[in-house]
């Protein structure tokens, strides 16, 4: 069976310029916020760092993404938006646009496994009520 669990957020909009400045792996030096779950990133924990401006004002936007964001990216999205994965995700799998398959989720770190069992559940509580109708 082919999985069809890839989410393709890239759509055409007048979203401003933008330029990427840094993207690496950072070592966090103190606590701080995920910008995508919104989780705490301790003092030493391994996380995304992405650095870009925006025309016109060109001010610099800041990003910080856990690891376990990271892998949803990795696993689920040929592109996405910042800060805005879990919505995208939630949204795909309660429209049916993906379904995701048992090699996605074995994958998966505790707390991920978690987050997308629950989307699917009630994915399927939503069509249970949809036919029971």
């Amino acid at each position: 069976m082919e999985c069809s669990c890839e989410v393709d957020c890239s759509v055409d909009c007048d979203l401003d310029y933008k330029i990427l400045i840094d993207k690496r792996t950072h070592q966090a030096s103190r606590e701080c916020e995920c910008s995508e779950c919104g989780g705490s990133i301790m003092p030493g924990e391994t996380h995304f760092f992405r650095v870009d401006t925006y025309e016109p004002d060109w001010q610099l936007s800041r990003y910080r993404q856990c690891e376990d964001c990271g892998q949803i990216v990795e696993v689920f999205f040929t592109d996405y938006y910042l800060c805005c994965i879990w919505e995208y995700l939630k949204n795909a799998i309660l429209d049916g646009e993906i379904g995701v398959s048992e090699s996605c989720l074995v994958g998966l770190s505790k707390k991920n496994l978690a987050k997308v069992c629950e989307i699917i559940e009630r994915a399927w509580l939503s069509q249970e009520e949809y036919e029971a109708k």
